[in-house]
This record gives C-alpha cells, sequence and structure tokens, in this order.
C-alpha cells in the first residue's frame, strides 16, 4: 500500500552518477537561455544569419574535440578520473566564440566597405 518498491545502487559511483545527471539538467537549462540571447545579440550587431551561426558551429565542434581529446586520454591512461562538470567549458567556449565572431564578422564588413568603389 506504500507504492511500488524501488531498487537502485548505491555508492560513490551512483551519487556521482545522479550529481552528474543533475549537473546536466541545469547546465542545458541555462543553454536553452544563453545560446538564443548570444545568437540574438550577435544578430543585432552582424545582421545575417551565416554569421550568426557561426561561433554556436565553432562552440559544438570545440566541445566535440575536447570531449574526444578527454575520451581518448582516458583510454590510455586507464588511472585517470575524469568526472567533472563541463559546462563551465561550454559557457566559456560560447563567451569566447560570439567574442571572436563579433570582432572577426563586424572588422569584415567595415574592411569591405572601406575597399568599395
Amino acid at each position: 500500500s506504500a507504492g511500488p518498491l524501488r531498487v537502485s545502487l548505491g555508492g560513490p559511483e551512483s551519487v556521482a552518477g545522479a550529481s552528474m545527471d543533475a549537473e546536466l539538467k541545469s547546465m542545458m537549462r541555462h543553454a536553452y537561455i544563453a545560446v538564443p540571447v548570444s545568437c540574438l545579440l550577435l544578430w543585432l550587431f552582424v545582421g545575417n544569419i551565416f554569421r550568426v551561426f557561426t561561433p554556436v558551429v565553432c562552440m559544438i565542434a570545440a566541445y566535440v574535440t575536447g570531449q574526444a581529446t578527454v575520451g581518448v586520454t582516458k583510454r590510455f591512461c586507464k588511472g585517470l578520473n575524469v568526472q567533472y562538470d563541463d559546462s563551465f567549458v561550454l559557457f566559456i567556449d560560447l563567451a569566447l566564440c560570439v567574442d571572436y565572431a563579433l570582432f572577426f564578422w563586424t572588422r569584415f564588413i567595415h574592411e569591405r566597405a572601406k575597399h568599395e568603389y
């Protein structure tokens, strides 16, 4: 009458796994806000949809490359503990990509306007 019986594994690994799952949900909630806001701000400055998505593509490529590097390193170094929160890496990567894209595309527009005949 108390409901179904729920059985789960215990120990440090299960706690770490649950913590990482909660962190992933939190990170995705923040990313659903940060990525569109940064794209909107970039679009206001550069005005081209292709140029807006350049930093998003770079961010995804950098994240996948970083995860692959960690995976290869973990494969060759068996004692390496790689349970870490990588959400800060994503948001720093997003900030750097947007900053560099803003610099690059505004400079591109300025130089192109300067050299038009």
